[in-house]
């Protein structure tokens, strides 16, 4: 069975499980179907997306660094949740 934990910051709870490796295969696949059909769509990718908008006056460089402070605070609590020992937290 997986193990669960549980990861407590402020007034924040997550439970944290590893995947198994059905389920990582099962979600690479999801993945590429949805990357697939969005190719076939002609979906903007976000670097083109970037373009337009900026050339439609919508998105701004201080929108962008909001954007990038915004990412690099969940990226960072990511971190904080991938490098906690699984043997300091809670079974469930």
């Amino acid at each position: 069975m997986a193990e669960i934990r549980k990861v407590v910051e402020g007034d924040v709870t997550v439970l944290v499980k590893k995947p198994t490796q059905k389920e990582l295969s099962d979600s690479q696949i999801a993945y590429n179907k949805a990357w697939k059909k969005a190719l076939d769509e002609n979906v903007i990718i976000r670097a083109k997306l970037n373009e337009y908008l900026t050339a439609q006056g919508i998105w701004s460089e201080t929108k962008q660094k909001e954007y990038e402070d915004f990412i690099r605070k969940i990226n960072d609590k990511e971190l904080v949740l991938k490098n906690i020992p699984i043997g300091s937290c809670p079974k469930m």
